[in-house]
């Protein structure tokens, strides 16, 4: 447990005066470690279980006691919503709070999409899910609760795979805008929360509960985050304010989810509300879709003016695709093999151009370079005949000689 160092392990011991009993760690996190008990006073025919999350308290009056505060009142108030997980009661001793909430056995939603529970092309559970993750959050905001830290791991989910429920109020606010950046966790983070805009001195907390909802979104249909934070320093961020349908040509999404991501994924200001996207992702029959072949680029007019004559290239074929081998048109024959019926003519070829001569007899044919004759206008022979004397350099009327010729 390396994330609740300040939290002894209780496993086997007794709280709320022995009525609930430690069995094992279900998780550890920034703010304490999460138990899995027994509640002793049920039937033995039907035992219940809960899940515990042991805080260590805070300094009083300091930021860190507000913020434990916050949630235990905040967590209270959200457990009415049918999508939250129901905070039963606050056991409360010298050291510790335990927040003691309902126990779901298949975990949260992020171990859920890495077991496979989503089928690629389910888009019945997608939308069913989808839908219940945006009432949650929807209910929340109604009540005037922002949780600023969506995500798959705070999001549980019934055996069945039918049921969600928003867990984890450890962020939440009821400021509609606040100035605490880089709260959460920074895969689901907007831009304005991460604060590289550096123009807005606040953010809004509702539109960040949004567009945490478009990484998920992504996450279930295709098993990927579309980046890793939404910074400019990001590469694939950065593709995607550069050209918005990079998500539909990198990622197996339909068009119908592109439009809805990018309304998602859009300034601040512009975002859209949960009421109209709860049903956009109603009206959504096809979430996951292969991926279409780009369609090809168009030529302008002027250019086509201009090379009238050029065709477009076709595409390359696939790299799996060998190329085909061909046997040699022309078969190459000794020429103390070779008979009348080996000598071929350029049409039997299909090389279509004249056969190279042979011109091997020929070269018997010159003379060697001692028996040419010395042609002294070249200068050649001059260097030749200065190098045999010792003469340092080529006599006077070389360089005369050759400096005529180039300007002739």
């Amino acid at each position: 447990m390396p994330k609740g160092r300040a939290v002894p392990n209780l496993v086997g011991q007794t709280i709320d005066a022995g009525r609930l009993s430690i069995i094992e760690v279900l998780g550890a996190g920034s703010n304490g470690v999460v138990f899995l008990a027994e509640d002793t006073a049920s039937p033995s025919t039907h035992t219940h279980y809960y899940a515990v999350k042991c805080m260590p308290k805070a300094l009083f009056g300091t930021r860190r006691f507000r913020n434990q505060r916050q949630e235990i009142q905040n967590h209270m108030a959200a457990s009415t919503i049918p999508n939250v997980v129901t905070l039963h009661r606050v056991i409360e001793d010298h050291r510790f709070y335990y927040l003691v909430m309902d126990y779901y056995p298949a975990g949260d939603l992020f171990h859920y999409l890495a077991r496979g529970g989503i089928a690629r092309g389910d888009d019945t559970r997608i939308k069913r899910i989808m839908v219940q993750i945006i009432d949650a959050v929807r209910e929340c905001h109604h009540i005037g609760i922002f949780h600023r830290d969506i995500k798959p791991e705070n999001i549980m989910i019934s055996t069945d795979g039918t049921r969600v429920y928003l867990s984890d109020f450890g962020l939440s606010t009821t400021q509609r805008y606040s100035t605490t950046f880089g709260c959460g966790s920074q895969y689901y983070m907007s831009p304005e929360c991460l604060g590289k805009l550096g123009v807005d001195p606040a953010y809004s907390t509702r539109t960040n509960d949004v567009w945490a909802l478009g990484i998920i979104l992504t996450a279930m249909i295709t098993g990927h985050n579309p980046w890793h934070q939404a910074s400019y320093f990001d590469a694939c961020y950065r593709a995607y304010i550069e050209d918005p349908m990079f998500l539909r040509n990198t990622l197996p999404i339909s068009d119908e989810v592109n439009d809805v991501l990018k309304r998602i994924f859009s300034p601040s200001p512009n975002r859209i509300t949960l009421e109209f996207l709860r049903l956009q992702i109603l009206s959504i029959d096809k979430f996951y879709e292969l991926f279409k072949p780009a369609p090809p680029r168009r030529r302008s007019f002027f250019r086509r003016r201009r090379h009238p004559q050029r065709r477009e290239s076709s595409p390359q074929p696939p790299n799996y695709i060998e190329p085909p081998t061909y046997e040699p048109a022309v078969v190459v024959v000794p020429r103390s093999q070779r008979t009348s019926q080996d000598v071929v003519s350029a049409s039997d070829t299909d090389s279509h151009g004249p056969r190279t001569p042979d011109r091997t007899e020929e070269l018997h044919d010159i003379p060697p370079m001692s028996e040419l004759p010395d042609y002294d206008s070249l200068g050649r022979s001059d260097i030749l005949v200065a190098a045999e004397n010792g003469q340092a350099g080529p006599p006077r009327g070389f360089f005369k000689r050759m400096a005529g010729r180039l300007y002739m």
